[in-house]
């Protein structure tokens, strides 16, 4: 019997559909610095924290440049996102963050983004006020797929890795979650990992959140 007592989200393809606006503020922050590289590449790199992006995918080693590339990124990103609002909360998400809150389940953000960009896009989509805890790339040392953003969310909530859930939409949320000892769910409305083989197979594979939230149900209620 499983003990859920708190849910931990991703936010850049979980929450908020950002994917293709989180390539467009790379494309732009690119062409500033005079960097290469295919950009619908960049996609499969999101979720990873932002300078091992830049080293990996634009393959920069300056540290000092890596540092300057993250801020304007981060900056155009969140002015995409949260002023122009040219993204969306994927359905259901308030609906099962209040089911939550409703059941007494904990819930907080574990994310690749800045803290205050976490704050600006939670506040401009309404996410935010259903959230107990939330934690940065800033906030740690090691980003996904390292188990730390996790780990230290499952702190502040105050529970064990085996009382939570982690729901996110990339392989490395996936990795993340397994390493630090969390019951996973891979949300994947586009079927990006259809007939991909994972290095780490999650315990729940759904497109919606209809299908996240009767997970939950079970899971939650296996336990009351």
């Amino acid at each position: 019997m499983l003990l859920i007592k708190a849910v931990i989200f991703d936010v850049d393809g979980t929450l908020v559909d950002t994917l293709d606006i989180m390539a467009e503020a790379a494309e732009i922050v690119a062409k500033e610095f005079g960097l290469t590289g295919n950009i619908r590449e960049i996609k499969n790199f999101v979720g990873m924290k932002p300078e091992d992006i830049i080293r990996e995918f634009f393959k920069v080693k300056d540290e000092e440049k890596i540092q300057k590339i993250k801020k304007r990124w981060a900056e155009e990103a969140l002015r995409l996102v949260a002023d122009e609002k040219k993204a969306r909360l994927f359905p259901g998400v308030i609906e099962t963050l209040k089911w939550l809150k409703a059941n007494g389940i904990k819930t907080a953000v574990g994310s690749s983004l800045l803290t205050h960009m976490i704050e600006k896009i939670g506040e401009a989509y309404g996410f935010l006020k259903y959230i107990d805890e939330y934690v940065g790339s800033d906030q740690v040392k090691n980003g996904k797929p390292d188990p730390e953003t996790f780990l230290k969310a499952a702190e502040k909530l105050g529970v064990k890795p085996s009382e939570a859930i982690v729901i996110g939409d990339t392989h490395y949320d996936i990795i993340a979650g397994k390493k630090g000892g969390f019951k996973t769910i891979l949300f994947d409305p586009i079927d990006r990992y259809n007939n991909v083989s994972l290095e780490v197979a999650p315990d729940f594979k759904v497109k919606t959140y209809q299908e996240i939230k009767a997970i939950l149900e079970k899971l939650i209620g296996d336990t009351q």
